[in-house]
């Protein structure tokens, strides 16, 4: 067992077989990153997403709930916001509803 960490476009990293891949990219409808970030192609991503063949989760406080399904959810004090600090938010964990019945390893976890 290993860990692979990647900072980068997420379609340029090899997924090797039986991994299991965490994605944590910009929050959508949240401030803006700067940088490489800044005009991040949400609706690219989630095409990648439902393509992967390997358990995916994404970090996020919401998705598409057609394709993407919440696996786990986190209520947690915001202390990154520059404006809302102290804010309580929900944090919730999703995985792709392409991976629902593929031996359902994904729930297990949770």
């Amino acid at each position: 067992c290993s860990l692979t960490w990647s900072i980068g476009d997420y379609q340029d990293v090899e997924i090797e077989d039986n991994s299991v891949l965490y994605c944590d990219v910009p929050y959508e409808n949240t401030n803006k990153y700067v940088g490489e970030g800044e005009n991040f192609d949400y609706e690219r991503f989630y095409d990648w997403c439902l393509k992967q063949t390997q358990p995916l989760y994404i970090s996020s406080y919401e998705m598409p709930e057609s394709d993407f399904k919440v696996v786990a959810e986190f209520a947690r004090i915001d202390t990154m916001s520059a404006t809302n600090n102290g804010k309580l938010v929900s944090e919730k964990l999703f995985m792709p509803r392409t991976q629902e019945t593929k031996g359902n390893i994904q729930l297990s976890l949770f």
